[in-house]
């Protein structure tokens, strides 16, 4: 993602270097100028595209009061997925731009509906031997984006109908987790299980294009890097007395996710 987004910052920079050093333009320019689509005023519009996430499982925490699993723990036992959340995503957007010269500036929001989610279950053999021995388990790990919107600024070069931009700011959203043990019924039928549900803020950057149609109406392909930072999921015991032991599982997670989208915009 960070080669993309130098990649595509260098070559907005020579595009408008280049656009520089040909200032002297002869006047059949200066007519393909003069019927140049405006960049600015305000617009709104719809994006349809599709995300692909980062990894959300960072590490487990055992809080083991009664040290129910800390011998586990010393066995490798947690093993629980991570997992990476993709699928389509869908919304909207508006925003403002000013124009100074070829230089296209403003600011831009939007929101956006997600399909993104990822789940998965390990199966973990039984572990040590005699008393000792730990029944096998299932382990698993679900992860979802269910929303999320940005609100960036902007700035690009017009080439007359083209322009290329790069774009920053904050994104927020909806994310939920579930994190699920279940020991063999064989031998114990023991349970943990937890869930969170919690709204996080972090950050974005991105770049795209816009073409426009005609004076009012741009298409456009635009990338998204979304940062909505770290949370933790929580497993506690279902079906012992344990579950007032303050026996709990924890998995922290950090939510991130690659944007691609195609937009159309209308300026009014």
């Amino acid at each position: 993602m960070k080669r993309f987004f130098v990649a595509a910052v260098c070559v907005l920079a020579g595009l408008t270097a280049t656009a520089a050093t040909t200032g002297a333009a002869p006047a059949n320019s200066a007519a393909a100028a003069s019927t140049a689509p405006s960049w600015a005023g305000w617009y709104a519009g719809g994006n349809v595209g599709y995300g692909w996430g980062g990894s959300t499982g960072t590490g487990i925490e055992l809080t083991d009061p009664i040290h129910v699993f800390g011998a586990y723990a010393a066995l490798g036992g947690f093993r629980f997925p991570s997992v990476s959340p993709k699928g389509a995503v869908g919304g909207g957007q508006f925003g403002y731009n000013f124009q100074t010269g070829s230089v296209v500036w403003g600011a831009v929001a939007d929101f956006q509906f997600s399909g993104m989610k990822a789940s998965d279950t390990v199966n973990v053999p039984a572990l040590g031997a005699g008393v000792g021995a730990f029944g096998s388990e299932t382990q698993s790990h679900s992860a979802k984006i269910e929303w999320f919107g940005t609100v960036r600024g902007r700035i690009g070069y017009a080439f007359n109908n083209f322009l290329p931009y790069i774009s920053g700011g904050l994104t927020y959203g909806k994310v939920s987790s579930t994190l699920n043990l279940l020991v063999d019924p064989a031998f114990s039928g023991f349970m943990m299980a937890g869930q969170s549900s919690t709204t996080r803020a972090g950050w974005t950057i991105g770049a795209g294009f816009d073409y426009a149609l005609t004076n009012n109406w741009s298409v456009g392909l635009g990338y998204l890097y979304l940062d909505l930072g770290r949370d933790t999921v929580s497993a506690t015991p279902q079906n012992l007395l344990l579950n007032t032991s303050g026996t709990v599982i924890a998995m922290n997670q950090h939510f991130t996710a690659n944007i691609l989208r195609a937009v159309v915009n209308y300026k009014f």
